[in-house]
């Protein structure tokens, strides 16, 4: 499993949900945007599941429950 971090631009994450087309999780210190949400909701209707998780990578409490979930 591989971890980046990047801004959420959607064009680059239309780009990386269609190269795997099925699963992306999302992860950031701060509560999903609308634009965000809104950008899930509709890869969620075109079959991708993708999930937000608001987690800081320093918290490992945190990321142990994301890995959890993804798992």
């Amino acid at each position: 499993m591989s971890i980046h971090t990047i801004r959420f631009y959607p064009k680059t994450f239309h780009n990386i949900a269609a190269q795997f087309q099925s699963h992306l999780a999302l992860t950031s210190r701060s509560v999903a945007s609308d634009v965000l949400q809104s950008w899930i909701v509709k890869q969620n209707e075109s079959g991708v599941d993708v999930k937000h998780y608001q987690a800081d990578v320093a918290d490992e409490q945190a990321l142990s429950a994301v890995f959890n979930d993804i798992k």
